[in-house]
């Protein structure tokens, strides 16, 4: 502004190709907040977010580019879910037990799998030890004749023994008692993909068939809140796609086989994106 008044610019062609540099941008960026309190979903895994409310005035019309800049998100230990919830084993015959679906610590998965495996197992009072040293389950007062089936055949298709740090192969003989699982739990879900439909696919990262805005890690202690950047080479680049209205976002977050939802006890998370808009549409003409 100094250098334009002092250089006494007044011709009309000047100024406006001065007010156009500085302040009539082709493109516009902005920066917009999303978290699940403020929308109080049923479920903060998946959840619609919706512009031109009360809470987010503004509808986004021209968009050309989106992205993640940062996120908070809970991080939860055990995930029992649909693809691991089921325990094969053989007592008198091959038989199946399922796990409750649920988020749990190192502690309470193991009385809940105790509990199962008494209760709906009938392996009668078997007792459970659980070691925070190697991060590994024991077993006392196995039934005769126990033993798990964790790969069998066609039936295979549950990660259960990932939860316990069993081995996914057939146990050849009974167990012993006690027995000692042989590897430390998988303590972990170890990433979220955070998955946006309305999104297309060329500001998408290539992992699915889904459209997956970041694949956040979950690199903090369980039970914490895990804080993530993208990282600044990103923040520098863009991909572009066909201007488009964005009136609403779904949130998504699926955990590790990006089948299932991520399981956190509906623990709130918070985003903030960064989206592009085209200002001169003349620029289409």
């Amino acid at each position: 502004m100094i250098q334009f008044n002092a250089n006494n610019i007044k011709t009309h062609s000047n100024y406006k190709d001065f007010r156009d540099k500085l302040f009539t941008k082709d493109i516009v960026k902005k920066n917009i907040l999303i978290d699940s309190v403020s929308v109080a979903p049923n479920d903060t895994s998946n959840y619609i977010v919706n512009f031109g409310t009360d809470i987010y005035g503004e509808v986004f019309k021209n968009v050309i580019g989106f992205r993640l800049v940062d996120a908070t998100l809970p991080n939860s230990l055990h995930n029992v879910t649909t693809h691991n919830q089921k325990v094969y084993y053989s007592l008198g015959g091959d038989k199946t037990f399922d796990l409750t679906k649920g988020s749990y610590t190192f502690d309470k998965f193991g009385q809940e799998f105790i509990r199962a495996l008494n209760l709906e197992a009938g392996a009668g009072a078997v007792t459970l030890n659980s070691d925070k040293t190697t991060y590994k389950y024991t077993l006392t007062g196995l039934p005769v004749g126990f033993r798990f089936r964790w790969k069998t055949g066609s039936l295979a298709k549950s990660a259960a023994y990932l939860l316990l740090g069993a081995l996914n192969e057939n146990d050849a003989t009974d167990l012993p008692t006690p027995y000692t699982f042989p590897n430390g739990v998988d303590q972990t879900k170890h990433f979220v993909d955070l998955v946006i439909p309305e999104i297309p696919d060329i500001a998408c990262k290539m992992a699915s068939n889904k459209q997956v805005i970041d694949r956040i890690p979950l690199n903090t202690p369980s039970g914490s809140l895990v804080h993530y950047r993208a990282p600044e080479h990103e923040l520098q680049t863009e991909n572009y796609f066909y201007p488009m209205k964005l009136s609403t976002l779904t949130i998504q977050l699926y955990d590790n086989d990006i089948s299932d939802f991520y399981k956190c006890e509906n623990g709130h998370n918070y985003f903030q994106f960064e989206i592009t808009m085209v200002k001169n549409t003349e620029l289409f003409k």
